[in-house]
């Protein structure tokens, strides 16, 4: 009778914990350095013992979880008969759903690994049959910005394609090229990330990119890369990938000269942020002027004249998700950041609220993943700012609380931050969410 009891408590923590599990590893794309990187940055209880939310219903979900059924049942099959073992299994279940998880991520991955050589080849394909030219952009922030801002403007005039949202692994790369490269395009545009040293080759040699754009170096991921130096070294892969009949584009607010333009043997145009563009126009705020210098260069290079590119800037709209101002509960006003941040996304968030004639002044915001040994240099760097600012911050990471710093406000989880939130705002106010955050808490601040 006590073995039956166990075994259905064992059971029904498991099964709940491996959810949770499975929903981990998704948002974590299903990469063990990744999740290492989350118990640095949130600790081992908050990774393994809290539940997270339910998974994704994807193909690869449904496999980890089929498989993680059928390892929980031969081990509950191996355990059953010890009743000493069975009482420790009930205590360990966070762990054991973990082990059972993660062995299932990797038989799945197997099948994953399979149906994402497939894509990549039918990608590679259409692109070995096609007269495209191809952009690569990779930087450690403001890729996907560029990106949206070169495609507006080269739209203008030529038939262009990019990827999707944030699809810059080597198979997302291939999706986009499977869905939008028609037999007209003209340029295709190729946001490229990495989380480590190979990564942005292995995009190279299935898109072949002719020019390339290098937007930033941050500290983001640094975690996972290992070094600052590291990091660098993987976005510069693309860079390396140019033909001699290409040029490089490189942003050097952030990375000395030597670093990136050595061996490389595409022709090299170095800018600032500093740079100013060669006309004057009335842009909003929300539109990020260091970002459009390197298009602006490059669509010259391409053959657009000065006007064209004007009017194509002068129709720029605010992208999706970037610092859109929207109406929000009981008047308030919304502005939605919400996607990877950085530390200069951030500090950059905090000086928009600063120009908005609101009194009160709220950016909400988990903190930033996988900045390694680099946190706590990088929080000094944005309650430095935050500080001299009347902008308050909610936040649940523990990391930002200072004790000299009166406008950062710590909540133990979402649920009540977000509680709180919902109470607070009206007319007078403005909520900015920055990076990732439930959607759900966001739409029901949005009046939209």
């Amino acid at each position: 009778m006590i073995e039956t009891l166990l075994l259905i408590i064992f059971l029904i923590l498991v099964i709940f914990k491996i959810m949770g599990d499975i929903y981990l590893f998704q948002i974590k794309e299903y990469r063990s350095d990744r999740i290492a990187a989350s118990i640095h940055d949130v600790g081992f209880v908050q990774t393994f013992i809290t539940f997270k939310k339910m998974p994704a219903k994807t193909l690869r979900n449904a496999l980890t979880l089929l498989f993680s059924i059928g390892l929980l049942l031969f081990y509950c099959v191996v355990v059953t008969p010890f009743k000493i073992l069975l009482f420790l299994s009930v205590l360990l279940f966070p762990f054991i759903a973990f082990a059972i998880v993660y062995i299932s991520v990797l038989i799945s991955g197997i099948m994953a690994g399979i149906k994402r050589a497939l894509i990549i080849n039918k990608a590679q394909k259409l692109l070995s049959r096609s007269k495209t030219t191809v952009i690569g952009i990779t930087g450690s922030y403001g890729k996907t910005t560029t990106k949206e801002y070169l495609f507006h403007i080269l739209s203008q005039k030529y038939r262009v394609a990019k990827t999707d949202e944030n699809m810059n692994t080597d198979v997302g790369v291939a999706l986009s090229v499977i869905k939008n490269l028609k037999e007209d395009t003209q340029y295709f545009i190729a946001e490229m990330g990495a989380y480590r040293k190979g990564e942005i080759k292995k995009i190279c040699n299935l898109i072949h990119p002719t020019y390339a754009i290098l937007t930033a170096f941050g500290n983001q991921h640094v975690d996972l890369f290992g070094s600052k130096n590291n990091l660098i070294a993987a976005k510069k892969e693309l860079l390396l990938s140019l033909p001699s009949t290409g040029k490089a584009y490189i942003n050097l607010d952030t990375v000395d000269k030597a670093s990136v333009s050595e061996d490389i043997n595409a022709q090299k145009y170095f800018f600032s942020n500093d740079n100013v563009l060669p006309f004057k126009l009335d842009l909003d705020d929300e539109i990020i002027k260091p970002n459009l210098i390197s298009c602006f260069t490059l669509a010259i290079d391409l053959g657009m004249n000065k006007q064209e590119i004007i009017q194509a800037i002068a129709s720029l709209k605010t992208l999706n998700n970037r610092l859109a101002l929207k109406p929000g509960i009981n008047k308030s006003t919304v502005i939605n950041n919400s996607y990877n941040t950085s530390v200069e996304s951030f500090i950059h968030s905090i000086e928009l609220l600063q120009k908005i004639n609101k009194k009160k002044k709220y950016i909400i915001s988990r903190g930033i993943i996988e900045l390694g040994y680099e946190k706590q240099k990088s929080y000094e760097r944005i309650l430095h700012v935050l500080a001299k600012s009347d902008v308050s911050l909610f936040t649940t990471d523990e990391d930002f609380i200072k004790p000299s710093i009166s406008n950062v406000h710590y909540f133990k989880n979402e649920s009540i931050l977000s509680s709180t939130i919902l109470k607070m705002v009206g007319e007078n106010s403005v909520v900015l969410f920055e990076g990732k955050y439930d959607k759900k808490v966001i739409t029901s601040v949005l009046l939209i």
